[in-house]
């Protein structure tokens, strides 16, 4: 799906409820962050036919997070996400990239998230695990001038149709790493809304559950490890639990996120920055205006000044060319008479027949 249907997809779902096949009933909830000055702001998501098998309401003391994506637009995981057809398999968040956070189910009950070969095994690590799924199409694929999704026949041969995600002229859309991680180099953008409402939920999910603010160190954050995953207690991704899958990887800022959650307080709502950062351009352009009328002021003042000078100076110039008419001329010394000395002689123009033309030159 190309990205700007991805948003339109996303505002109508937030609108209606409603997904291809299925109707959701969405309840807004805002959560105070305990002992902190911030909300979790987010909808629940329930199938409105009152499904509940992709989850199990069972609650288990937590350990770690788990972070994901999910490898398509919101309908689609929403969809995947609440199945009648593929058993205990969710995460009890979704975040949308408009920064809207879904909750699927209680964070305190589990489902199946990691899957098979997970290291210290699916079950065991989903029930002591928060999944959150972020909506994402993932690795892209760079076909000529566009970068495809892996739903693409430019993915697999056997798919009857292109599905192009944007441009490589679209930068903002996609990331582009250094070199392949685990065979894509393109990878979909995240946005900032997104990033806001992760770090939300990161601090709210750890302070409510006592889990760790850690991060898998940089070493081995994208290694499939033991350490960083089953022995882990804190935030780890998925690509930790098995070296199949691809997320999350480098193409996320990761650096962001830690920041904002280990942070002493947080409060970056990117829209309440936008408007800091306008405040601030505009602040800015004012006080270059101010200095450039003051520059202008300036340059007037030199003007005038140097116009009056060169007035000053002409009439300076014309009176002592007045004087010099009436002085005598002198007598050359020659046996020629008079008026043979006049004929030979040439002092140049007269005053006003000098060209000022220098002075005016631009």
């Amino acid at each position: 799906m190309d990205f700007k249907a991805v948003a339109a997809a996303e505002a109508e779902f937030q609108a209606t409820g409603k997904a291809p096949g299925k109707q959701f009933v969405l309840t807004p909830f805002s959560i105070p962050v305990p002992d902190e000055d911030i909300m979790l702001d987010g909808m629940t998501c329930r199938p409105k036919n009152g499904f509940t098998g992709y989850f199990y309401n069972q609650k288990y003391s937590k350990k770690k997070v788990v972070l994901h994506f999910t490898v398509g637009h919101l309908k689609g995981d929403l969809l995947s996400l609440t199945s009648e057809s593929r058993g205990h398999v969710s995460t009890a968040f979704v975040v949308a990239r408009d920064g809207m956070i879904y909750q699927l189910f209680s964070s305190a009950a589990w489902s199946y998230h990691l899957g098979r070969n997970a290291q210290g095994g699916n079950g065991n690590q989903s029930k002591i695990s928060i999944g959150v799924e972020i909506s994402n199409y993932g690795p892209l694929i760079k076909k000529g001038n566009e970068l495809h999704t892996v739903y693409s026949k430019a993915a697999d041969p056997r798919r009857s149709k292109d599905d192009v995600y944007c441009t490589l002229e679209d930068t903002e859309q996609y990331i582009k790493l250094s070199k392949k991680y685990r065979g894509y180099q393109y990878f979909a953008n995240y946005t900032n809304e997104q990033y806001h409402a992760i770090i939300v939920l990161l601090r709210y999910l750890t302070n409510t559950y006592d889990i760790p603010r850690k991060f898998v160190d940089e070493a081995n954050r994208f290694k499939t490890t033991r350490a960083g995953s089953a022995d882990f207690e804190g935030i780890t991704s998925h690509v930790n639990f098995r070296s199949d899958k691809f997320d999350i990887g480098p193409a996320f800022d990761w650096e962001r996120v830690i920041a904002g959650v280990t942070a002493d307080t947080y409060g970056g709502n990117p829209l309440e920055d936008a408007v800091k950062n306008a405040e601030k351009k505009v602040a800015e352009a004012q006080e270059a205006v101010e200095h450039a009328n003051a520059a202008l002021a300036t340059a007037k003042a030199e003007l005038e000044a140097a116009q009056n000078a060169l007035e000053d100076s002409e009439v300076i110039s014309r009176s002592a060319s007045i004087l010099g008419e009436e002085e005598s001329v002198p007598v050359m010394a020659s046996s020629r008479s008079a008026e043979a000395a006049d004929d030979e002689y040439d002092d140049g123009p007269e005053p006003f027949d000098i060209d000022r033309s220098p002075f005016y030159e631009v």
